[in-house]
């Protein structure tokens, strides 16, 4: 007949059984979005190295900041919408490359956290 010690430590035993299973999910998550950084990152160099979509944006922002920063230099510094439209092209360019650069930089640093945490484990 079991006792009330016997309840208490079949609940204890439960609590660990579901800290297990919340640490392995939360595991398997981490890892799932480190693997997903990588892939993104990945496709991104590639588009950008095929001249996909994105490699093709990069390109006419590119484009599009040089010539903005023409007519910035070209125009009067007091013709306010002109200068604001000219640097948001530059601005847009700039966040182009911004996110391309941190999603490369994030992929980086989550390769190195699945080498360190998981292994080479495919």
């Amino acid at each position: 007949m079991p006792g009330i010690g016997d309840d208490d430590a079949y609940a204890g035993s439960e609590e660990l059984v579901h800290g297990l299973f919340d640490s392995s999910l939360r595991d398997l998550e981490e890892r799932q979005a480190l693997e997903r950084a990588n892939r993104l990152a990945a496709n991104i160099e590639i588009d950008i190295e095929q001249n996909g979509p994105l490699g093709q944006y990069i390109k006419f922002r590119r484009q599009d900041a040089c010539e903005a920063l023409k007519v910035l230099a070209e125009i009067d510094p007091k013709d306010a919408v002109s200068v604001a439209l000219a640097q948001s092209v530059v601005r847009e360019y700039l966040r182009a490359v911004s996110w391309v650069s941190a999603s490369i930089e994030e992929s980086e640093a989550a390769d190195e956290i699945i080498k360190r945490d998981y292994g080479n484990v495919e």
